[in-house]
């Protein structure tokens, strides 16, 4: 998927995220985050399915819009 990058980073900041809070929720180093976020690297599938879960989505991000709640954790 070509457009993820493109996809997680705007779902994180519609959703007033910081590349650390995410970093943080997937337990990884934000340096990978970002790497993520630029395409460097290939996001894990498990990781997918995390972001799924933060970003409110039903379909693994294959959603069209992003939930407007706001989540802390």
């Amino acid at each position: 998927m070509k457009n993820l990058p493109i996809r997680i980073k705007h779902l994180r900041i519609e959703q007033c995220f910081k590349q650390r809070d995410v970093a943080c929720y997937l337990g990884i180093p934000q340096q990978t985050y970002s790497n993520y976020e630029h395409g460097i690297r290939e996001l894990p599938a498990r990781h997918v399915r995390s972001l799924a879960k933060l970003f409110r989505g039903k379909h693994g991000l294959s959603f069209g819009h992003a939930a407007t709640a706001r989540r802390k954790f």
